[in-house]
């Protein structure tokens, strides 16, 4: 589904952006869960939530990276007129670092692009 909703980047801005927004909530959700199972390893309740969660959204993940929609993703770092578009990719890529091994060597494999696009003045510079 992400990648059919990137691949229309020229015909429904709201679609890229709505798919791009999943993407990062996604990233958000594992980490979070991820922080949580940390946090909470001693309180079974607590820590068999996080496990769910981490689980869940692991395997969202593992389908994305396996599907090649990060390099959808991707595309949009590259500073193209949208600035916003451009700051949800980087947060994708920021959120993916924090979840799981693949998700995170995926995400450097990005970071040299990311990071050009973070200082871009159109992106960083608020309009």
């Amino acid at each position: 589904f992400f990648g059919v909703c990137l691949a229309q980047r020229w015909h429904s801005n709201e679609m890229v952006l709505n798919a791009l927004r999943a993407m990062r909530t996604i990233g958000a959700t594992a980490r979070a869960g991820r922080e949580l199972r940390a946090r909470r390893e001693n309180d079974c309740g607590d820590a068999a939530m996080a496990e769910r969660i981490v689980e869940a959204s692991d395997n969202l993940i593992w389908a994305m990276v396996q599907d090649g929609v990060l390099s959808g993703a991707a595309t949009f770092l590259t500073y193209d007129g949208n600035r916003e578009r451009t700051l949800l990719a980087i947060s994708i890529f920021q959120q993916l670092l924090h979840c799981g091994e693949e998700a995170r060597a995926t995400a450097f494999g990005y970071l040299d692009i990311a990071v050009v696009a973070l200082v871009t003045p159109r992106v960083r510079i608020d309009e």
